[in-house]
């Protein structure tokens, strides 16, 4: 990929451009004086913009072609009322939920595990996105899919997803906002009159406003109609990120998860320093001269946090849409695994670092044993469940689920499955005790089977409205957040669970590998060409 390098403008310059998801055009430059002179905006009805549309997740009909795919991959259900079903639309609470963000949707382990994260599933996806896009490349497919069934940035040509294209900085703020925020009642992002009459109306004005506090440039430093089309740059938006995300409500999280913060000042840089008050066009410039303080502290918090390095920063690079969306997708995944929703990785146990030799304690013995246990109870029930229906290899695919609304109990460790009958697919699998939501049932020939709020299914034969009894108890897991839900994915559900650790309660292990594009390793950048400078002051 072409390298662009960011080019302070050492004069005021003005230019026509054609901004198309950042490709831009230049068709005349002309050095002109400008003067500093305060301009009325004044809106009227005729001068209203379009906006993007904004619709609950369960109810967008673009890219249905993909859209369809997508769900038949992940195993969304639709019940004839419309309402859909499956890990996607499972938020991070383990809720069934058909306003869900981008941010919740990541909450489930299985849309990192079974999907992201899965080399088999990786590959189906990259068949959707090249049925779908002619221009995908290494590393796309991804977010390509994510961006379009999730409707964060909208195509500017059919057929084109342009990953490759550097993004403004209203589209940069625009792809975050929605990517966080559930639709509203009005289905229309509140109008910001004062962020309005400094960036203008735009496509993008509504749905950037809220952002506006968390970005590096904004309309109390330099941010206005000109510098909210140009593009953005990495630095920003890693900032951007780290602020919108980073705050008060992943702190309070980290607490009730009863983990610490990591420690900034442990941090260092061996190529990026604290250049004081020196002003972001003046490290644009000159990088000896350093990074503004407040971006450089933020530079190092997204280094502590980890979903970015000093490597990967390449701060003074232009961010592409491809890369946006997999820096968002590499923060939320740093962020719901450090406060307990996610668990991508294994814990380090016994206070042991890297490198020591790994001794087990009598309480990670006994885990491992009532782990085991557990999956050759829930091998054991699927045995029992093929022989006693005499099932074989063929699929039921024909079933009707009938509604019902219940909260049930898992009698012992037990699969989930992508439809009504052990040939179906694995999607998870409860503990013992484990509470869910029952939204269905189906009858087929291997008896009755539950459909939980996730979507999966499971045999009514493990499924009570009563907990069952404890003759022996083990020091309940503190780690409430990182039990495994009704999807296979995490869960915030905070019942007590007699018995019953966070680790023992993964049944059947979840596939690895990283086929997911978003890797945060080899991605080339691009950075801007036509400067951050012009009729604007950068702090």
């Amino acid at each position: 990929m072409k390298r662009k390098t960011i080019i302070s403008l050492l004069c005021l310059t003005m230019g026509l451009s054609i901004v198309a998801c950042g490709k831009q055009e230049n068709t005349a430059i002309v050095e002109t004086t400008v003067e500093s002179t305060e301009v009325e905006n004044i809106v009227t009805e005729e001068s209203k913009v379009e906006l993007l549309p904004w619709l609950q997740l369960s109810s967008l009909e673009t890219h249905p072609e993909l859209r369809t795919a997508f769900e038949e991959l992940l195993g969304v259900t639709v019940s004839e009322d419309g309402t859909k079903t499956g890990i996607i639309y499972t938020d991070e609470t383990g809720k069934a939920n058909q306003n869900n963000t981008l941010f919740n949707a990541l909450g489930s382990t299985n849309l990192f595990i079974d999907t992201i994260r899965d080399t088999e599933k990786s590959e189906k996806i990259e068949s959707i996105a090249s049925d779908n896009y002619t221009d995908i490349e290494d590393n796309q497919s991804i977010v390509a899919v994510i961006n379009a069934y999730f409707e964060l940035l909208p195509d500017q040509s059919e057929g084109q997803f342009d990953g490759d294209s550097t993004i403004s900085r209203a589209q940069a703020m625009t792809l975050l906002m929605r990517a966080i925020t559930p639709v509203n009642d009005q289905q229309a992002p509140e109008t910001d009159s004062d962020f309005t009459a400094k960036v203008g109306e735009t496509t993008y004005t509504d749905f950037a406003a809220p952002m506006n506090d968390y970005c590096y440039i904004n309309t109390s430093n330099g941010l206005n109609e000109k510098s909210f089309e140009s593009t953005m740059s990495r630095g920003e938006y890693i900032y951007m990120l780290t602020k919108a995300l980073f705050g008060d409500e992943y702190s309070s999280r980290l607490e009730e998860a009863g983990k610490e913060e990591t420690d900034v000042d442990s941090v260092t840089f061996t190529t990026l320093k604290d250049g004081g008050d020196v002003t972001y066009q003046e490290a644009l410039s000159s990088t000896d001269k350093g990074l503004p303080t407040d971006m450089f502290n933020t530079f190092k918090k997204a280094a502590a946090i980890g979903f970015v390095t000093e490597d990967s920063l390449n701060w003074d690079e232009a961010i592409t849409k491809s890369e946006a969306i997999n820096l968002f997708i590499d923060a939320v995944e740093v962020y719901q695994t450090n406060t307990g929703s996610v668990n991508t990785e294994p814990e380090e146990t016994n206070g042991n670092t890297a490198g020591d030799l790994y001794v087990p304690t009598e309480e990670d013995n006994q885990i491992e044993d009532e782990a085991s246990q557990a999956i050759a109870e829930a091998t054991k029930a699927d045995e029992q469940l093929q022989s006693e229906a005499g099932q074989t290899t063929s699929e039921e695919s024909n079933y009707t689920v009938t509604p019902m609304t219940a909260t049930l109990y898992a009698q012992q460790a037990v699969n989930l499955r992508q439809g009504p009958g052990t040939n179906y697919d694995k999607t998870g699998s409860l503990s013992t005790n484990q509470s869910v939501e029952v939204t269905g049932y189906t009858d087929v020939a291997s008896g009755k089977w539950y459909q939980l709020s996730s979507g999966s299914f499971v045999s009514s034969k493990y499924l009570k409205d009563t907990q069952v009894s404890t003759s022996t108890t083990t020091k309940p897991s503190t780690n409430t957040n990182n039990t495994v839900n009704n999807n296979g994915g995490a869960s915030n559900n905070t019942t007590s669970q007699p018995a019953q650790s966070s680790e023992e309660q993964t049944v059947s292990p979840s596939g690895s590998g990283d086929g997911s594009g978003s890797s945060r390793e080899n991605r080339a950048g691009s950075t801007l060409d036509a400067g951050i400078g012009g009729e604007w002051n950068l702090q």
